[in-house]
């Protein structure tokens, strides 16, 4: 596990959200078309375009299931590291906290910080990443 795949986390989680909302806009697109295939009166049928939409919302699902599968995996390997150095990676990394607000939560100074955290850097090194945190599976 490296640094590069622990920062990629919060980007995930990004592109988890934006992955929601399309769907959750497509989903609008059908229901909105779904009279149309019912025979409500002045409209044409437009099954070709709901196939279209279903298989992009399928797409979409398939792809947040890989974001959501590399963020467990991330998880995972956090959860590898004792209990100081897994806080202080999680603060830092799954929830973006500022070096100072995590300096300040746990008491420490920003030197003891931070070769906590190079100390952590190393454990995590020596995890091996699961097949859904190689770089090449983003998209």
């Amino acid at each position: 596990m490296t640094k590069e795949q622990l920062q990629e986390y919060v980007h995930l989680e990004k592109l988890i959200d934006q992955g929601f909302a399309a769907l959750a806009e497509l989903r609008s697109r059908a229901e909105k078309m779904t009279g149309v295939i019912t025979g409500m009166p002045g409209a044409a049928p437009m099954p070709d375009h709901i196939g279209a939409i279903v298989a992009k919302m399928e797409h979409i699902k398939q792809r947040i299931a890989t974001y959501v599968a590399r963020q467990e995996a991330i998880e995972k390997a956090v959860e590898t590291l004792p209990e100081r150095e897994q806080h202080l990676i999680r603060e830092r990394y799954l929830r973006g906290k500022s070096w100072d607000d995590i300096a300040k939560a746990m008491h420490y100074s920003h030197k003891h910080l931070h070769r906590l955290h190079s100390a952590a850097l190393q454990m995590l090194a020596a995890v091996e990443p699961g097949d859904p945190l190689s770089p090449e599976k983003m998209t």
